[in-house]
């Protein structure tokens, strides 16, 4: 088909989205795609994937582009995993932020599609190896995703999440503060009551 034969770029992309918007894209239509030599078509590919992440076979495809040697890939990579749900999407997201943290548009796509599971994502990052060491925009990761926290008002969470950085022997200051520094940069309402404070 042109989407995956036709040797200009442009013409691959505007029969892709032909299809999307004929509703055929399929299984077949994702996977080629996201192996295509332009970044461009396999950007578009991510996000024709979007409606078909409970697959099994096309969230793997979709997955594996977080080693796309394309930073444009990668970003549309965090805002197609917005739209999936479960471990293995955090996982990859977890990865991509390791990577690109010092790229402040990376960590605005990944919080775009995270609604209502900061949560989850930060304490993952607070429990992974390689995040409790010192890099560039690590802690802006972390302030970021407190912040988030934080301004859902959802106090049970803060205390979850202060308890999760309360242990000074298990994480590193700089983390802790990053946490604590988000947490006090977000603009929320008073809460319920008193939430524990980190020893």
């Amino acid at each position: 088909t042109m989407a995956a034969e036709h040797e200009d770029e442009l013409a691959r992309l505007h029969a892709l989205w032909a299809l999307e918007g004929l509703g055929a894209i399929t299984a077949a239509t994702v996977e080629r795609a996201l192996g295509d030599p332009s970044f461009r078509v396999r950007q578009a590919g991510l996000r024709v994937a979007e409606p078909r992440l409970n697959e099994g076979a096309v969230a793997a495809r979709v997955i594996a582009r977080m080693e796309d040697e394309r930073i444009e890939v990668r970003r549309q990579l965090l805002f197609t995993m917005g739209e999936g749900r479960g471990p293995a999407f955090e996982q990859a997201m977890s990865r991509v932020l390791q990577r690109d943290a010092e790229q402040p548009v990376m960590l605005e796509a990944a919080l775009s599609g995270l609604k209502d599971r900061e949560l989850a994502l930060l304490e993952r990052l607070l429990g992974q190896p390689g995040w409790e060491e010192e890099r560039p925009g690590y802690g802006r990761v972390f302030a970021a995703l407190a912040q988030a926290v934080m301004n859902t008002n959802r106090w049970p969470d803060v205390g979850r999440l202060l308890a999760a950085i309360a242990d000074a022997a298990g994480r590193p200051a700089r983390m802790r503060v990053a946490v604590l520094d988000g947490l006090a940069g977000a603009r929320v309402g008073r809460g319920p009551g008193p939430v524990t404070a980190v020893a």
